[in-house]
């Protein structure tokens, strides 16, 4: 099945086939947690694709590095406004404004409220995405995703992921993906909280 994006399409990074994958992926999801939505071009490939609902986390606030170039109209305060106009169509987008790791603790303390699928897609420094795996990591019961793997911190925290013995797959153009990512919980504890794991 094809996904159809809207007329105009909404602005944003990602590729018309990145955008087909995470439809295809959504198709088989009936909760999904989205972290960083922008103005809801990923978004709006997700709910189209899932039956359940989307909860898009931003603080639609661009990044704090980009806000000078790429992002820079985040400064003018109406990313929010484009993101609800641009997913309006959709009925299963629940919009939650605020920080993308300390909603984990409000989501439900993460495994207390599990989740088929996590797309990560917000800040890409080292220790912002890092952070938001350690909060979000045991929610996702099927998949864990994310975009921009060769942008900024990404290199180096799929590098350290591999190195744990987590098995990380390209997807289409940049996105990486993991499959029933809980398994692998003890040994991101062990890379990155020094925590015990058996190997």
């Amino acid at each position: 099945m094809i996904y159809l994006p809207p007329v105009p399409e909404i602005q944003g990074w990602m590729s018309t086939a990145e955008l087909q994958w995470l439809f295809e992926q959504a198709r088989e999801m009936r909760s999904i947690v989205e972290l960083g939505s922008w103005k809801g071009r990923s978004t709006h490939a997700l709910a189209s694709g899932c039956e359940g609902i989307v909860f898009a986390i931003d603080h639609f606030k661009g990044t704090e590095y980009e806000r000078a170039t790429t992002m820079k109209e985040a400064l003018e305060g109406t990313i929010k406004q484009q993101f609800l106009k641009n997913t309006s169509a959709l009925d299963n987008v629940c919009c939650c404004e605020g920080d993308t790791a300390k909603a984990a603790v409000a989501y439900g303390e993460a495994a207390n409220n599990p989740i088929d699928m996590l797309f990560v897609d917000a800040d890409h420094s080292y220790q912002a995405v890092k952070g938001e795996l350690l909060a979000w990591w045991r929610v996702p019961r099927k998949l864990l995703a994310g975009h921009d793997r060769y942008e900024a911190g990404l290199p180096r925290i799929i590098s350290e992921l591999l190195l744990a013995g987590v098995k990380i797959e390209p997807g289409p153009g940049w996105l990486w993906f993991i499959r029933e990512p809980r398994q692998y919980w003890e040994r991101v504890q062990k890379v990155w909280e020094g925590g015990s794991c058996d190997q």
